[in-house]
């Protein structure tokens, strides 16, 4: 008696290591151990690394890209360095651009036989190889684990039941947008071909193991997050165009990314090759985006129609925004599933139950899990009183959305019953005219949002807004049920209609009772968006009104209908209930025509319910311009599909620069040697202008006729606050045309002239030289310090005006050439100065080593004087200092000229010989006394010796 106990236990014992193999059929994946980082590479179950494996380990081409690698070496033996490798491919730890490198070495990898050699299907549970648009398979609920070919398309689903962790499949074949949901646990499959947008869904851990070759092109596995996924082939893996996977993939042969394959995980294999656009974002773990699931529904059912249920998938608390990506629910009738429904945002369904009574309504297995709420005509009720009460008897509503304030005519009611013979629904009135209750909710805006509350009308028959105050309507029913009325109401948001009737006393009905709603959704017919001032021209001719990038008030209202063909929505009745989130705001571009929309300061807004649904915005736009604002409201206003238009506003402007700034500026003296410029000489000035908004951006629009500004230059010296501005000249106009974006760059020689009475001035050791601009809008330079006008320091008295840009040296000058005397053999060396007015007398300048000479040599004959005149063949000539006519500098503020009389027959030239030298004009001076500019002149005396100046008599003697 005591062996049976000990065999009972050992074959409990036994059961439990079945049970445990048949669960646990591949070895637990240690992710520390075998996917330490976004990408690695491996070699196998081999102890030495990169045993076997050839170069490159990793391929990247093109623009593909790793990110998350945190800057580090990759754990590969080798890549393709030299060799197309981009130079972007992998990101700093800061996220910037660099090339990948790698260590050198990889990884021991799994092994893939024993315990982790496939599985293959005995294909008991059959497969599927076709499908209608739509339908729905559930396998593994009637016990099978292992199928054969499944084939599916067409947006058709198949869901693995939660009831087993282990399933084995021949093929898997999916695509035109089917949907396939895994419930948790592993999954063998021998091929595995996924296309054409097709989606993989996860509800949680899943281990997808593959035999053959992995071909994955344009689907999406796991790409809301809702499960931790690991997809294993024992082949190569290849994924192609617009594939997007949320998961670890290991190959034990290559993995190849192509096209703009996006995956969200880390990547173990022997190869990685990496094409095109193809990214990896070390993101397994992202959670999923979703809040939440709704399930709302209008009170009351009937047993003889289906129960339209809507339900939600929400990104958000307040459901404002929905998810994108797909989800896969089912829906639960008093517990039990009723359907399953995959969709992406929202769908509707219908709830039937011909049997009558109460049922509950829920949500069962989701993916992503998440919880749910209830909602009944807008309210939310705790999911235990998420209730349906079937009737025999009741009223069909179906009122369609309508723009607000738009009477809807000869909508229908319905009163039904179910058939005493069928599940039918047959006419409860026929024939007869009966007085019914109608009163109204609201659902959306709720009454803490809710600045009005209108009435709904049917047949001009304002209605209750509650029950207590319901209002009966006299309708007249045909013989199949139906009666007709006219509805409006003139907000915006979602309401319930409600209808009851309860048979009277002593009539044939006595006792019925009969209930019905619908709701429904009423929406602006659009958007009235007005700024605080527009401007009828539309053209450069509107008066300044804002700074680029400057605020100002946008008022945006949502209107309702007034007539049908009407385009002037802003003298409509506003719609204060009309409540929507994420509204873009942008501007369009008026004038100038071949200038940039720019882009405005709030992007985006939340309208609120508000009396008159006034919002007011405060707006800017960062451009030069006249501009149109827009709205753009989400396309789906109210869950509901409904598009409300894009709204513009007037003509607003002119908008106009904050500012000009100065930058990139200097002069340079025309002597860099000496430092100074001689007054009527061009030296170079360098500046560049911009015109900005108020951000300090350059404002491309300031051109043509947009701009009007004006530049010129201003001077003071020794902030003695006289203005030169009259002296400045050779500042080029502003080219404000459109290819100059904003921008003036200038170049140019400019000069300080010299008084026009010729009187000698200066010298302007400290002349500040500055830039000032003058525009019609009073746009004023940034950072200004300067005001050539004031001798006090501007930025204390807040008059600075100009932008100071250097200060410099500038004198008068003028060459002088002396009289020279000697012996007609000799060479006459002819003393020439270039001088400088200091302010008492003409002084040498010896910073002068510029000035240069360009013909020392004789001018034209009719510009020398000889006296007496050259007899016969005698010449005359001059030369610079080195005895020829090359150009040639000044020193230090001299030069030299050589004079000779030429030897001649009979005898060298004796006499006086005057000739002036050409020089800059800016060293000519009024030798004339005729109010005219000259070169100077000079005369050289042959066979006369002039003497010393100081001796007052000489004598010649034998």
């Amino acid at each position: 008696m005591a062996c049976r106990p000990l065999f009972l236990v050992v074959l409990i014992s036994l059961i439990s290591v079945s049970v445990c193999l048949d669960a646990y059929a591949f070895d637990e994946i240690d992710e520390s151990l075998y996917f330490p980082s976004v990408v690695q590479g491996h070699h196998g179950n081999n102890n030495n690394v990169c045993h076997g494996v050839n170069d490159p380990q990793i391929r990247q081409n093109d623009s593909a890209r790793i990110n998350d690698t945190l800057g580090e070496n990759l754990k590969y033996c080798s890549n393709n360095s030299g060799d197309g490798l981009p130079n972007d491919g992998c990101d700093t730890a800061s996220g910037g651009d660099r090339y990948c490198t790698v260590t050198g070495g990889d990884i021991r990898g799994l092994h893939t036989n024993g315990q982790n050699s496939f599985k293959y299907s005995h294909e008991a549970g059959g497969g599927i190889d076709n499908c209608l648009n739509g339908d729905t398979f559930l396998l593994g609920d009637d016990g099978n684990t292992q199928f054969g070919k499944i084939v599916v398309y067409n947006a058709c689903t198949v869901t693995f039941s939660a009831n087993h962790s282990e399933y084995r499949l021949k093929n898997i074949l999916a695509r035109s947008g089917a949907t396939i949901i895994l419930a948790p646990g592993d999954y063998f499959v021998e091929e595995l071909k996924l296309e054409s947008n097709c989606h993989i869904l996860a509800q949680g851990d899943v281990r997808i193991f593959v035999k053959s070759a992995i071909e994955i092109t344009g689907a999406k596995i796991n790409e809301s997050g809702g499960g931790n996924v690991l997809l294993f082939g024992y082949d190569k893996m290849t994924l192609n165009g617009s594939t997007i996977i949320k998961a670890n993939l290991y190959s034990d042969n290559h993995i190849y990314m192509n096209g703009s394959s996006t995956l969200h995980g880390r990547v173990t294999s022997r190869y990685l090759e990496m094409n095109s656009n193809s990214e990896i974002h070390d993101q397994t773990a992202t959670p999923s985006l979703l809040s939440h699931y709704r399930i709302e529904f209008s009170s009351g059912a009937l047993r003889c129609t289906g129960k339209d249920i809507s339900i939600k998938a929400c990104a958000d608390a307040d459901c404002t925004n929905e998810l994108s990506d797909p989800v896969s629910v089912e829906l639960t009738k008093s517990g039990d599933v009723y359907n399953n429904n995959v969709f992406s945002g929202n769908t509707s369904t219908q709830l039937w139950h011909t049997a009558g009574d109460t049922v509950t309504v829920g949500l069962g297995s989701t993916a992503p899990s998440g919880a749910y709420f209830c909602y009944i005509d807008g309210i939310e009720v705790a999911n235990s009183d998420c209730t349906l009460d079937y009737a025999d008897a009741g009223f069909i509503l179906n009122i369609p959305n309508e723009l607000s304030n738009k009477p809807q005519e000869d909508l229908e009611i319905t009163a039904v019953k179910i058939s005493e013979t069928s599940s039918l629904c047959v006419p409860t009135f026929q024939g007869v005219s009966k007085t019914v209750n109608f009163w109204s909710d609201y659902i959306s805006p709720d009454e803490s949002q809710r600045p009005a509350s209108m009435s709904v009308f049917i047949d001009d028959t304002a209605l209750g807004q509650s029950y207590s105050a319901k209002t009966p309507i006299t309708l007249a029913f045909d013989d199949t049920g139906k009666a007709r009325f006219k509805l409006n109401y003139a907000d915006a948001g979602t309401l319930a209609l409600k209808v009851n009737y309860a048979g009277l006393v002593g009539d044939e009905d006595e006792m019925l009772e009969m209930e019905g709603s619908d709701t429904f959704a009423r929406y602006p017919v659009g958007l009235c968006v007005s700024p605080e001032t527009i401007c009828a021209s539309a053209n450069k001719d509107c008066p300044g009104f804002r700074k680029a990038g400057e605020t100002f008030e946008l008022s945006i209202r949502g209107m309702a209908w007034q007539s049908d063909g009407d385009l002037d929505f802003c003298d409509n009745l506003p719609t204060a209930n009309y409540v929507q989130s994420n509204i873009d705001l942008s501007a369009d571009l008026v004038a100038p025509a071949e200038g940039v929309d720019g882009t405005v300061g709030l992007s985006v807004y939340d309208h609120t319910a508000q009396s008159n649904s006034l919002n007011l915005l405060s707006q800017s736009i960062d451009e030069v311009g006249v501009f149109s604002f827009s709205a753009t409201p989400p396309a789906d206003y109210l869950a509901e599909g409904i598009l409300i238009p894009k709204a513009y506003s007037q003509a607003v402007g002119r908008f106009f620069p904050n500012d000009f700034k100065v930058y990139g500026y200097g002069i340079m003296p025309a002597c860099m040697a000496g430092l100074y410029s001689y007054m009527d000489e061009p030296f170079r000035l360098n500046v560049s202008v911009r015109a900005r908004n108020v951000a300090g951006e350059t404002t491309e629009n300031y051109f043509d006729d947009f701009a009007s500004s004006v530049a010129f230059l201003v001077a003071e010296n020794n902030g003695n606050g006289i203005d030169f501005q009259t002296r400045l000249s050779g500042m080029p106009s502003l080219d404000w045309s459109q290819p100059a974006l904003g921008v003036q760059e200038i170049d140019d020689d400019i000069l300080f002239s010299r008084r026009l009475d010729g009187i000698a001035d200066g010298p302007y050791t400290l002349l500040d030289i500055g830039l000032r601009i003058l525009d019609d809008d009073g746009v004023l330079i940034d950072d200004a310090d300067m005001n050539a006008a004031t001798d006090d320091i501007c930025a204390i008295s807040n008059s600075c005006n100009a932008k100071r840009l250097s200060s410099q040296r500038l004198i008068h000058g003028r060459i002088v050439m002396e009289n020279v005397y000697g012996s007609e053999a000799e060479t006459l060396r002819m003393p020439t100065t270039a001088r400088f007015w200091d302010g008492d007398l003409w002084a040498v300048n010896t910073l002068d080593s510029c000035t240069k000479v360009i013909e020392p040599e004789l001018p034209e004959p009719t510009q020398v004087v000889y006296s007496p005149i050259l007899d016969g063949a005698q010449q005359v000539s001059r030369t610079n200092a080195a005895g020829n006519t090359s150009a040639s500098d000044f020193s230090t503020g001299r030069f030299s000229l050589g004079w000779q009389s030429i030897v001649s027959t009979p005898n060298r030239y004796r006499g006086q010989v005057t000739a002036p030298l050409v020089v800059p004009s800016w060293l000519q001076w009024y030798w004339h006394n005729d109010g005219d500019l000259s070169d100077p002149q000079a005369s050289a005396f042959f066979g006369t010796y002039r003497g010393h100046d100081k001796v007052i008599h000489w004598r010649e003697v034998e």
